[in-house]
């Protein structure tokens, strides 16, 4: 990846923010989908956009995010807890608990 395509996906995720921060959800995903095009290893742009999708109602598509948010940044507890969200929110107590306990997990370790 290019030094210009990284400072471009930095400048969509920060654009992206200030949408989902005024909820503008929609506008926000197009936003954070445009970044990862750009750089598809950046696990917070799939956390955020996730979230944004869990706020349309889009349980299913947000999973998928925090799927992929937690492969590619398992350091991130926040990726565990929005994912143990929508977990309960789809009644898959299994799953929930498993990430709360990844969560509490990567918390013990410094992350």
């Amino acid at each position: 990846m290019s030094d210009a395509n990284s400072k471009d996906a930095i400048a969509l995720r920060s654009r992206a923010m200030v949408h989902l921060k005024n909820s503008q959800f929609q506008l926000a995903i197009e936003l954070f989908t445009a970044a990862i095009e750009l750089e598809p290893e950046q696990g917070i742009a799939y956390l955020n956009r996730g979230t944004c999708k869990a706020s349309l109602g889009d349980l299913q598509a947000a999973l998928k995010d925090y799927d992929e948010a937690v492969r590619l940044s398992p350091e991130n507890p926040d990726a565990f807890i929005n994912r143990s969200s929508v977990r309960i929110a789809t009644e898959d107590l299994h799953g929930a608990i498993a990430d709360a306990e990844q969560e509490k997990r990567e918390k013990s370790l410094g992350f």
